[in-house]
Protein backbone atom coordinates (compact mmCIF):
# COMPACT_ATOMS: atom_id res chain seq x y z
CA UNK A 1 0.00 0.00 0.00
CA UNK A 2 1.54 3.61 -0.21
CA UNK A 3 1.84 5.84 2.31
CA UNK A 4 0.94 9.54 1.48
CA UNK A 5 3.26 11.61 2.90
CA UNK A 6 1.58 14.57 5.02
CA UNK A 7 -1.42 12.53 5.61
CA UNK A 8 -3.06 11.49 8.78
CA UNK A 9 -5.11 8.61 9.28
CA UNK A 10 -4.27 6.56 6.35
CA UNK A 11 -5.85 6.19 3.08
CA UNK A 12 -9.31 7.28 2.98
CA UNK A 13 -12.39 6.58 0.53
CA UNK A 14 -14.39 9.49 -0.72
CA UNK A 15 -18.39 8.54 -0.54
CA UNK A 16 -20.68 10.16 -2.80
CA UNK A 17 -21.19 12.63 -0.02
CA UNK A 18 -17.73 14.05 -0.40
CA UNK A 19 -16.77 12.48 3.22
CA UNK A 20 -14.10 10.33 3.51
CA UNK A 21 -13.94 7.17 5.32
CA UNK A 22 -11.07 4.40 5.86
CA UNK A 23 -9.67 2.72 2.83
CA UNK A 24 -8.68 -0.98 3.35
CA UNK A 25 -6.90 -1.68 0.23
CA UNK A 26 -7.14 -5.45 0.02
CA UNK A 27 -11.01 -5.07 1.12
CA UNK A 28 -10.54 -2.70 -2.12
CA UNK A 29 -8.85 -4.98 -4.49
CA UNK A 30 -11.52 -7.74 -3.71
CA UNK A 31 -14.62 -5.39 -4.59
CA UNK A 32 -12.84 -3.95 -7.75
CA UNK A 33 -11.66 -7.32 -8.93
CA UNK A 34 -13.52 -9.69 -7.03
CA UNK A 35 -9.81 -11.10 -5.74
CA UNK A 36 -8.13 -10.37 -2.98
CA UNK A 37 -4.24 -9.72 -4.86
CA UNK A 38 -4.81 -13.12 -6.55
CA UNK A 39 -3.44 -13.67 -9.83
CA UNK A 40 -6.14 -12.49 -12.58
CA UNK A 41 -7.56 -15.42 -14.43
CA UNK A 42 -10.08 -13.94 -15.98
CA UNK A 43 -11.05 -10.37 -18.68
CA UNK A 44 -11.03 -7.48 -16.68
CA UNK A 45 -14.45 -5.58 -17.51
CA UNK A 46 -12.91 -1.51 -18.80
CA UNK A 47 -15.67 -0.01 -17.07
CA UNK A 48 -14.83 -1.46 -13.70
CA UNK A 49 -11.11 -0.69 -14.31
CA UNK A 50 -12.19 2.73 -15.00
CA UNK A 51 -14.54 2.98 -11.92
CA UNK A 52 -11.43 1.73 -10.15
CA UNK A 53 -9.06 4.26 -11.41
CA UNK A 54 -11.43 7.02 -11.31
CA UNK A 55 -11.77 6.01 -7.30
CA UNK A 56 -7.86 5.64 -7.21
CA UNK A 57 -7.58 8.91 -8.04
CA UNK A 58 -9.76 10.25 -5.56
CA UNK A 59 -8.47 8.43 -2.58
CA UNK A 60 -5.14 9.80 -3.72
CA UNK A 61 -5.82 13.26 -4.40
CA UNK A 62 -8.00 13.83 -1.18
CA UNK A 63 -4.98 12.62 0.91
CA UNK A 64 -2.70 15.78 -0.54
CA UNK A 65 -3.51 18.88 0.66
CA UNK A 66 -4.84 21.51 -1.70
CA UNK A 67 -5.14 18.98 -4.34
CA UNK A 68 -8.86 19.24 -6.21
CA UNK A 69 -10.65 16.15 -6.91
CA UNK A 70 -9.92 15.07 -10.52
CA UNK A 71 -12.51 14.54 -13.15
CA UNK A 72 -9.85 12.90 -15.42
CA UNK A 73 -5.97 12.12 -16.05
CA UNK A 74 -5.51 15.70 -17.52
CA UNK A 75 -6.62 16.64 -13.90
CA UNK A 76 -3.57 14.55 -11.89
CA UNK A 77 -0.26 15.98 -11.25
CA UNK A 78 2.83 14.27 -11.55
CA UNK A 79 3.20 13.23 -8.02
CA UNK A 80 -0.33 12.19 -8.14
CA UNK A 81 -0.30 10.65 -10.90
CA UNK A 82 2.76 7.83 -9.63
CA UNK A 83 1.20 7.49 -6.63
CA UNK A 84 -2.14 6.34 -8.32
CA UNK A 85 -0.54 3.94 -11.29
CA UNK A 86 1.50 2.03 -7.55
CA UNK A 87 -1.43 1.75 -6.63
CA UNK A 88 -3.56 0.51 -9.90
CA UNK A 89 -0.43 -2.00 -10.07
CA UNK A 90 -0.43 -3.47 -6.56
CA UNK A 91 -4.50 -3.66 -7.22
CA UNK A 92 -4.07 -5.55 -10.77
CA UNK A 93 -0.86 -7.16 -10.29
CA UNK A 94 0.06 -5.40 -13.80
CA UNK A 95 3.71 -3.42 -14.41
CA UNK A 96 2.31 0.04 -15.45
CA UNK A 97 4.71 2.56 -14.58
CA UNK A 98 7.44 1.22 -17.18
CA UNK A 99 5.13 1.27 -19.83
CA UNK A 100 3.43 4.36 -19.48
CA UNK A 101 6.50 6.37 -20.68
CA UNK A 102 4.31 7.64 -24.08
CA UNK A 103 1.15 7.84 -22.34
CA UNK A 104 -0.67 11.22 -23.43
CA UNK A 105 -4.12 10.12 -22.64
CA UNK A 106 -6.70 12.70 -20.91
CA UNK A 107 -9.22 10.53 -19.67
CA UNK A 108 -9.72 7.61 -16.94
CA UNK A 109 -10.83 5.34 -19.24
CA UNK A 110 -7.92 5.32 -21.62
CA UNK A 111 -5.85 4.60 -18.18
CA UNK A 112 -7.84 1.30 -18.01
CA UNK A 113 -7.03 0.94 -21.36
CA UNK A 114 -3.60 0.36 -20.65
CA UNK A 115 -4.58 -1.73 -17.19
CA UNK A 116 -7.18 -3.98 -18.94
CA UNK A 117 -4.37 -4.56 -22.19
CA UNK A 118 -1.72 -5.32 -19.94
CA UNK A 119 -3.48 -7.84 -17.55
CA UNK A 120 -4.89 -9.79 -20.45
CA UNK A 121 -0.67 -9.48 -21.86
CA UNK A 122 -0.28 -11.65 -18.22
CA UNK A 123 -2.54 -13.84 -18.78
CA UNK A 124 -1.83 -14.99 -21.83
CA UNK A 125 1.94 -15.23 -21.11
CA UNK A 126 1.16 -17.87 -17.89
Amino acid sequence: MIRLAGGTGGPRRIRGDDSCSPVNTRDDAKIMTGKAHAPMTETLDKRVVTETVAATARMICAEQPDVPEPNSVADLDSFSMVQIILELENIYHVRLLESLEEFDGAEFSELADIIVESAARNQNMG
